[in-house]
């Protein structure tokens, strides 16, 4: 999904904000004279494949290969792979992001303190979002880790991150507020 964005083709709703939060760093910095020059320059970077390349830069610097950055299809599978399902029909109504964020650290992919390594293979994939209708035994959400024993504690943890509800919910804007010096 990272990758998509740096190249213009995420998400409707991660483009949205990967827009605004850019083009204010563009406004703050000096480098757009309005909301709508620094989205249009954003814009233009991404689809000329310069944010992609300065993305790729960052990593080199930090000494990441970056080959696979180009061709994720070169990026071999984790060695567990789980499906979360739906238990029931409704609407996803709610998701307790930190407890999924948790959740991908106790996979692998994130770190509680700096000397902890971080395995690029591990993580999360949402095949859902909130407001979404769901089907029961409908996929909600895979994990990927090397981390076999974690599995099973991981899924009950993010089973009671979700809440599946008979309506759907209302869903908050992506930009609840702008806040300037």
């Amino acid at each position: 999904e990272c990758l998509d964005c740096f190249q213009g083709k995420g998400p409707e709703d991660l483009m949205e904000v990967t827009l605004a939060l850019a083009g204010e760093m563009l406004q703050l910095g000096g480098a757009a004279d309005s909301a709508e020059d620094a989205r249009r320059q954003c814009q233009e970077a991404l689809h000329s494949g310069r944010a992609f390349d300065k993305f790729l830069d960052i990593c080199r610097a930090q000494g990441a290969d970056t080959a696979w950055l180009r061709d994720p299809a070169q990026v071999p599978p984790a060695a567990e792979r789980r499906t979360l399902a739906a238990g029931r029909s409704g609407y996803l109504s709610r998701m307790d992001t930190f407890a999924i964020g948790m959740a991908s650290v106790q996979l692998g992919a994130g770190r509680l303190r700096a000397e902890d390594d971080v395995d690029p293979l591990a993580g999360i994939v949402l095949h859902k979002k909130l407001g979404d209708p769901l089907q029961a035994g409908e996929a909600l959400l895979e994990i990927h880790t090397r981390r076999a024993d974690t599995c099973d504690p991981v899924l009950k943890r993010l089973e009671s991150a979700i809440t599946i509800a008979d309506a759907p919910p209302e869903i908050p804007p992506l930009i609840l507020k702008k806040m300037s010096s």
